[in-house]
């Protein structure tokens, strides 16, 4: 099931404002890269950058408690444990914001009337989980460092994401499984096919049977052009208007027929002259018009 927040939760229970200044002031203390990658998920989390609150750019105390109230109980869900006293949403919360300060991820100022308020100041976490050169995951850190070494880390990254939409490009452009093998057929043999009938007979035209495999993906100017005069566009057709594997069988199937009567004409025009039955002058005419 989904966590739903509710955008309209008050505070329930009783006020814990003097643990909250506490845990403010002193924070976690010593932290694993663990801790810290899941802490910085936590704060994108709590302003609304990561998961199912509204984004928020300031929250002040009771915001925050009732985030961390939530919080427990996403945590809790699937387990065998009781739900934290109250007073643990507020323990949470001034750490939360103390670690948050400290990492250079929140600010404190103070709010329109007075009390205190936490900015975010990045979408960015300080820490992160990653994936090592081995494939597992490891927590690191990608931000706070000194000018240089920050320099180095935004360069890594910037080069990753240009791998990356390179990746992504090329995934989406490569097809799988049965049509991919259909493709590569057609890339092999639509070409000695289409010559053999421009060969056989340099009349032939763009006809019925072309435009109904191809669909709306032929453009209708096309009907009734010389094969010829098309050939770059019918080449590479099955990859640039993205064929379907039936599309790929009908437009091998069609070709491979229109050459035949090809190869069959030419061997009568061989052995003398001879009436062209209208059914091949009409195949060859018009590519099965």
């Amino acid at each position: 099931m989904a966590f739903e927040p509710d955008l309209n939760a008050t505070l329930d229970g009783p006020r814990f404002d003097g643990a909250f200044d506490l845990a403010l002031e002193q924070g976690t203390g010593p932290s694993t890269p663990d801790d810290l990658a899941r802490l910085c998920w936590r704060i994108l989390w709590a302003y609304g950058v990561k998961g199912d609150y509204e984004p928020l750019q300031v929250i002040d105390v009771d915001t925050c408690v009732i985030r961390m109230a939530d919080y427990h109980v996403i945590q809790a869900r699937g387990r065998r444990e009781h739900r934290p006293h109250v007073l643990q949403r507020w323990l949470d919360a001034g750490h939360m914001l103390h670690e948050g300060i400290r990492l250079g991820m929140l600010s404190e100022e103070a709010g329109p009337d007075g009390p205190r308020q936490w900015r975010l100041l990045t979408h960015t976490p300080t820490w992160l989980h990653e994936d090592g050169p081995d494939g597992a995951s490891t927590s690191v850190q990608v931000r706070g460092f000194p000018p240089a070494e920050q320099a180095a880390r935004l360069e890594l990254e910037a080069e990753r994401a240009a791998a990356e939409e390179i990746a992504a490009a090329a995934r989406s452009a490569r097809p799988r499984g049965r049509i991919a093998r259909e493709y590569i057929r057609l890339d092999e043999k639509v070409g000695p096919l289409l010559a053999l009938i421009i060969e056989r007979n340099p009349n032939a035209r763009v006809g019925h049977a072309m435009m109904r495999i191809a669909g709306p993906m032929l453009p209708t100017a096309f009907r009734g052009e010389p094969l010829s005069a098309v050939l770059p566009t019918l080449l590479s057709l099955h990859r640039d208007t993205g064929f379907n594997v039936g599309q790929c069988i009908d437009w091998w199937g069609h070709l491979s027929r229109v050459a035949d009567k090809a190869a069959e004409m030419a061997q009568r025009e061989g052995a003398g002259p001879a009436a062209v039955p209208d059914s091949d002058a009409d195949a060859l005419g018009s590519l099965a018009w």
